[in-house]
């Protein structure tokens, strides 16, 4: 097929439906240059499809031209407004540019159509996080934590929220939940962890929190960290 277009545009270099295939085929091929071009061109042309706009905001998004991504998103949503992908990538282009209010906004359109999706509460709590809206990013946190869905990291981040607001039991039954979510990791955070509750003298819950870092990851601890 793209051998039969390449001959077309030889004869007619300003076909749109050309460019616009072309740009289509070598899009789903991951070719995102060529791409690019032949989305910008079938563009310049006059075609004012959204799922156009959608792949050239998605190319832009991977040459971290976010300002110009965030601009085809709008353009695509602005002709399908209820496109759920689309959403998404605008959404997680705002957060690329910290214009977190917005992303936030955007996110919780998201959810209000897929509450069960665990992504989108973790993007959100993100961006409350980049607000300074720390017990907003807690509770978006927990919803994922409670979901069974989180990673050992965001675990980790919502622990030390906790820590911070001297909840210091719930930091610790966090800490232990994300060392068992991800047992195979390098005992770097849990000590940090550890740190952090003998700092605020919960030295109940560093113990522990130590006696469990010392099972988990028996062997695998650096003389400077078993120390």
């Amino acid at each position: 097929a793209e051998r039969y277009y390449r001959r077309a545009l030889t004869d007619f270099p300003d076909f749109l439906r050309v460019h616009k295939n072309l740009g289509l085929l070598t899009f789903r091929q991951e070719r995102y240059d060529d791409a690019m071009k032949h989305i910008t061109k079938s563009l310049v042309l006059g075609d004012v499809e959204a799922r156009t706009y959608l792949m050239l905001g998605y190319c832009l998004s991977l040459k971290e031209y976010h300002q110009s991504a965030e601009s085809a998103f709008r353009t695509a949503l602005m002709y399908e407004p209820d496109t759920r992908d689309t959403k998404m990538l605008l959404a997680q282009s705002l957060l690329q540019q910290s214009k977190y209010r917005e992303a936030s906004a955007t996110f919780q359109e998201l959810i209000l159509e897929r509450p069960n999706d665990a992504k989108l509460w973790f993007h959100q709590a993100n961006a409350h996080m980049g607000l300074g809206e720390v017990d907003r990013a807690a509770s978006n946190f927990e919803i994922v934590r409670r979901m069974g869905k989180a990673s050992a990291a965001s675990l980790f981040l919502l622990g030390d929220i906790y820590i911070n607001k001297q909840m210091l039991g719930l930091a610790l039954d966090v800490y232990i939940q994300a060392i068992d979510t991800d047992s195979s990791a390098k005992p770097n955070n849990p000590i940090r962890a550890a740190e952090s509750l003998t700092n605020y003298g919960a030295y109940a819950q560093a113990k522990t929190l130590i006696r469990k870092i010392n099972r988990v990851y028996r062997g695998r601890i650096e003389d400077k960290d078993e120390l």
